[in-house]
């Protein structure tokens, strides 16, 4: 189940896990319905594929005495709560052995459609559609769905012991089966740490989904208030977030801007670097100083983008749409078929978002987003430590979502997949009370490391006598000089590679006010290199 389901919670706190509107689908059946008055104790939460505990527009909750762990992107996670108390938590390590990436998901979601597809001419007695791609590659609908089936299997078989490499099926061995290496290279997770956009302890969000920017939430009033977070320690977070730059035609049809990208019906996000050469892959790197550089990259392909664009160009056969929303364009289909070159000089990439076009945002111990009336007695965090590379120069040098970055990302900060945040205060107030609570053994690899961050607009009041201990904070901890020098020389930093080291910062549109201990009056950010 923890492999098959990619979106679970051992606890949901609803009749649905997403808002009416929001979410891959409608899970609510006869409406969405909020729980009040809940009081989750006594225990341990341990695997699941997204969070121990989730909730949207909960009321008066209570989660104390229990230990929630190996988890992939939050221990807890609440949205729009109106009164909530966390007491006596013990949250992480996250789970450091994920054995699937998030395209896995991408190909889960999109065999709801191709089979609801495949039915249909089934049932009309239809002849049954084909494709020719690129290389004279020629595939009908059932057998491009065969061959993503059959690679997710393979790769499922394997992880859970059913079969191993050198398992003979149909006279071939697993190893040498082409939908195993391709499904492989797509779903299999070597390096077996989360690889989405952010991983959380507390995730306190305003109402809906918090997937992209801090601060995109709304946040009128009801939408996150009343929040104690006492004896809780966040503890051993891992992430090595996979950055995709996502394609855009926008500029092929004249526009100024690029607001539409290429993706399935599930905001599945169609990595045009896995349908390549490793040789041509590596050239969408350069794409922003040589707009011309991919004209001649050829379309392989794998199980899972065959499957995208079959489903844009079958999605009407039968007369129903069965494209739910998803975007390829015609410009990507003609180049997949070998029918022309691909567009490069117009086409452009959209940065620092993941698999499904979640704005990365990399660790933060504690996120509390648009929360107000928040009061925070004792909250350790310690050993979070941020693998994500370094960030892709596809979209150039850019620092926010204004030149290339995703949309909703802060300004000034370029690629944020690497970053760490011990607590992030973000609009919402909050009351510091007793010198109990700390952060320290914060290390990224390839980025910015932040004590405690307090932005947009956020309220930190510091009660008399009390402070957050904050120590041993690392950024560009694995950034050999010799690399960051090339950094340097290409203009690859501070945008979007940049390494700052912050005790505290303060943005000016926030605000620290009360009995303010003398080092958490201003921001003291420095370059983490050398």
């Amino acid at each position: 189940f923890y492999l098959q389901q990619r979106w679970g919670s051992i606890i949901e706190i609803a009749n649905s896990a997403f808002l009416p509107s929001t979410g891959p689908a409608q899970f609510e059946g006869n409406g969405f319905i909020a729980v009040s008055n809940i009081e989750i104790r006594n225990g341990k939460l341990g695997l699941s594929s997204h969070h121990g505990i989730h909730s949207n527009s909960a009321s008066n909750l209570v989660i104390r005495d229990l230990e929630i762990y190996d988890f992939e992107v939050a221990a807890i996670h609440l949205n729009g709560f109106n009164g909530a108390t966390l007491e006596n938590l013990i949250l992480g390590p996250s789970l450091q052995e994920v054995p699937l990436t998030g395209y896995y998901s991408g190909g889960r979601f999109l065999l709801l459609p191709l089979r609801q597809l495949l039915q249909t001419v089934d049932d009309n007695e239809l002849e049954m559609p084909s494709i020719t791609f690129n290389g004279d590659r020629e595939l009908n609908l059932e057998e491009i769905i065969d061959n993503l089936v059959e690679s997710m299997d393979l790769v499922y078989r394997v992880i859970t012991g059913d079969v191993n490499e050198d398992t003979i099926i149909d006279e071939v061995q697993v190893q040498n089966n082409p939908n195993y290496i391709a499904g492989k290279a797509l779903f299999m997770n070597e390096e077996g740490l989360p690889d989405g956009s952010s991983i959380y302890g507390i995730l306190a969000n305003s109402k809906g989904p918090a997937v992209f920017g801090f601060g995109s939430s709304a946040n009128e009033i009801g939408d996150g208030e009343d929040l104690t977070i006492n004896d809780v320690t966040i503890q051993g977070l891992r992430l090595l977030a996979n950055e995709i730059p996502v394609l855009s035609f926008d500029k092929c049809y004249g526009a100024d801007t690029l607001s539409t990208i290429q993706l399935g019906p599930f905001a599945d996000v169609f990595d045009l670097r896995k349908t390549l050469s490793q040789t041509d892959a590596a050239l969408i790197e350069s794409h922003a100083v040589d707009p011309d550089i991919l004209d001649h990259i050829k379309y392989i392909g794998n199980p899972l983008a065959d499957a995208q664009i079959a489903l844009a160009v079958f999605a009407q056969y039968t007369g129903n749409d069965f494209g739910f929303g998803g975007n390829i364009d015609d410009l990507l289909v003609s180049w997949a078929k070998g029918e022309s070159t691909f567009p490069s000089s117009c086409a452009d990439f959209i940065c620092n978002g993941d698999v499904m076009f979640h704005t990365n945002k990399g660790i933060a111990g504690a996120r509390i987003d648009g929360i107000e009336n928040v009061k925070i007695i004792e909250l350790v965090i310690n050993d979070l430590v941020n693998e994500s590379p370094l960030v892709s120069y596809a979209c150039g040098n850019y620092s926010g979502p204004h030149n290339g970055g995703s949309t909703g990302q802060e300004m000034e900060e370029g690629g944020m997949g690497t970053d760490i945040r011990g607590i992030a205060f973000s609009r919402g107030d909050a009351e510091i009370i007793g010198p109990k609570s700390s952060v320290s053994n914060l290390d990224s690899f390839y980025g910015d490391t932040t004590g405690i961050d307090i932005f947009n607009g956020a309220i930190v009041d510091f009660d008399i006598g009390s402070d957050i201990e904050i120590s041993n904070l690392t950024s560009a901890s694995e950034l050999t000089l010799i690399q960051y020098n090339d950094l340097v020389a290409a203009g690859k930093t501070p945008y979007p590679n940049n390494f700052d080291l912050c005790t505290i910062n303060i943005e000016d549109t926030s605000t620290v006010i009360g009995s303010v201990p003398e080092d958490k009056n201003g921001s003291d950010c420095v370059d983490g290199t050398w």
